[in-house]
């Protein structure tokens, strides 16, 4: 089972990016008006000014491995703090990125760190008004418009958020490896997908193209939620995430997104 590719490792080659002179984020006006629609659609003002942590839980199926849903515990701090927990059958498997960094805790206890490229970008994909979405409007991200496209039949416009600058590395690789588009809904604004390429642990040079759909939004405490999420590697179904309950501000604790060595 390749749980590193569980909807939540975004990234693309390092290898193949020249470095270049650092040129000045690229901020979209229209791009950055589409943003600030969406955010607010989501309920993301009232958020970012009143929420400090959450709490998902669901279950989550992967295609092809097993149709038994297995638990899963969602929790996160802002945009930079997360910690996803999925109890498979042999044990507890616990994924933390905090501050641009990783780790994952395997069933059996042992401990792998994540490849920089895996992390140093916003990775809460499961509540829209925290992912990088929230950041549109700082001036080290990158916005900028796409060519519209249909999800599911659904007429969308397409931002591409990215880091111009972080201290992890050069520009150019910095913006390749952050880089994310999202798909809102032309009428309602909401987050329809999200798409990035996702680059394999062990191999820097294997790419996905990512898709994670949003459906079954629900208002909870002033935020919309999607609580279903199907997530696609390559075109195929990898998969699906029913979110049971939401909850914010329940005072979560430095511990839950301490990195064990």
């Amino acid at each position: 089972m390749r749980l590193l590719r569980f909807g939540f490792l975004a990234v693309v080659s390092v290898l193949s990016v020249p470095l270049a002179a650092q040129s000045p984020p690229q901020r979209d006006p229209q791009a950055v008006a589409v943003a600030a629609r969406a955010f607010t659609a989501l309920g993301g003002p009232a958020a970012s000014a009143g929420f400090i942590d959450f709490e998902l839980r669901g279950t989550t199926t992967f295609a092809g491995v097993s149709d038994t849903p297995m638990q899963v515990v969602i929790r996160g701090r802002g945009t930079g703090s997360l910690r996803v927990e999925v109890q498979l059958p042999k044990g507890l498997n616990v994924l933390i990125l905090r501050d641009g960094q990783g780790a994952i805790q395997r069933t059996d206890g042992s401990v792998r760190r994540l490849e920089l490229y895996n992390t140093i970008g916003p990775r809460n994909f499961y509540i829209p008004a925290f992912s990088f979405l929230a950041r549109y409007n700082e001036s080290n991200v990158e916005v900028q418009s796409r060519e519209g496209e249909l999800v599911r039949g659904t007429p969308a416009d397409v931002v591409e958020f990215d880091l111009s600058e972080h201290d992890s590395g050069p520009a150019p690789i910095v913006r390749d490896v952050t880089k994310q588009r999202f798909f809102f809904d032309r009428v309602s604004g909401l987050p329809l997908k999200v798409e990035y390429d996702n680059l394999a642990e062990n191999d820097s040079n294997a790419k996905t193209k990512t898709e994670i759909y949003y459906s079954d939004y629900r208002l909870v405490r002033g935020t919309l939620v999607p609580f279903r999420q199907d997530t696609y590697a390559d075109g195929e179904l990898q998969s699906t995430l029913i979110l049971t309950s939401v909850q914010f501000n329940l005072g979560l604790s430095d511990s839950e997104f301490t990195l064990r060595q």
